[in-house]
Order: C-alpha cells, then structure tokens, then sequence
C-alpha cells in the first residue's frame, strides 16, 4: 500500500467517524476525519484523497451534495 493514498471519511458523527478512521488506519491506509463537507472542501486533503466516504445526511451540504460538487468541478476541469 502506497503512503500517498489517503482515505477521507466525512460524516457529522464524531464517534462514527473516529471508529471508521482507526478501522481503516488498523489495516494500514492512510485516513483523515472531517465533520462536515465543507470541511473536507476547505482542507488541503481534497487532491490527496484516493477514496472518499460520504454520510448521506448532514447539516449544510449533503453527502450527496458533495459528491455532486466534485462530479461537477472534475467535469469543468476536464472541460478545459
């Protein structure tokens, strides 16, 4: 496993969100926490995540609501 691969896990849930990051930590990728989408948007983990874990519903911006804006931002980029 590549230490550049990280795993991000955005879910409102502190408890949830620590149980899953040391999960996966135990296994051995890397993982990062965040407590809100705009969280993760805001963070400088964005371009480093290989994979991303989504709650479905919270506070502000959806999990699916981020899903949609990363879908959209990546087509944009790609458009260029």
């Amino acid at each position: 496993m590549s230490a550049a691969l990280l795993i991000s896990i955005v879910d409102d849930d502190d408890s949830f969100r620590n149980s899953l990051n040391n999960l996966i930590r135990s296994v051995g990728f890397r993982a990062q926490g965040f407590s809100s989408a705009e969280a993760f948007l805001n963070s400088n983990q964005l371009h480093d995540t290989a994979c991303l874990i989504l709650d479905v519903r919270m506070p502000g911006m959806s999990g699916l609501e981020l899903q949609r804006h990363l879908i959209d931002k990546a087509e944009k980029y790609l458009q260029v």
